[in-house]
């Protein structure tokens, strides 16, 4: 068993757990009821132990774009000699380095992930943190006036209740539809 916890700066909590869960195909995600956490289970393979390991990854918004995160990974032992190859070490690692290119993605502008945020935030989706384009069908919050992509923030509102940008409540009939 390994752990590790690190605090890391970044636009939001979902730009945070998208990063992992585009890395990782196993993956789930629980949202707190207050929008201000998540927990995400990770399972992965480790070849040359011939052993699954297991993650798990606690984020926690704290204050001013700040994020506490907490990861403990175990599992990657070999089922022949029963040794412990350092799988959940590298698996730490591993989702350390994906957090924090995630972290220098979204508050330095710099495309290295899919998070293009070179453009301002009132120019991108509050929910993929793209930049829209002309014509682009939005729907605006009412209470923050977050634009998002209208499939995106629909998809949003399948499991959740509130604005990803303010954590307001918000339904589909709350949301302004306009275009970009």
């Amino acid at each position: 068993m390994k752990s590790d916890s690190l605090t890391i700066h970044a636009m939001s909590l979902d730009a945070l757990a998208a990063a992992l869960k585009d890395k990782y195909s196993e993956c789930s995600e629980v949202v707190s009821q207050s929008g201000d956490s998540r927990l995400i289970v990770i399972e992965k393979y480790y070849f040359r132990v011939n052993s699954n390991a297991l993650g798990v990854v606690l984020i926690e918004a704290t204050r001013g774009g700040e994020f506490l995160v907490n990861i403990i990974a175990g599992g990657g032992r070999s089922g022949m000699l029963g040794l412990d190859y350092g799988a959940e070490n590298q698996f730490v690692e591993e989702i350390k380095k994906i957090l924090l290119n995630a972290e220098e993605t979204t508050t330095k502008g710099r495309d290295k992930g899919e998070y293009n945020t070179s453009s301002p935030a009132s120019q991108r989706c509050i929910v993929c943190h793209q930049s829209f384009n002309k014509g682009d069908a939005l729907l605006d919050c009412p209470s923050c006036g977050g634009k998002a992509h209208s499939i995106h923030m629909l998809e949003w509102l399948r499991t959740r209740d509130y604005c990803p940008a303010c954590h307001a409540h918000i339904t589909e009939s709350t949301l302004r539809p306009t275009r970009w």
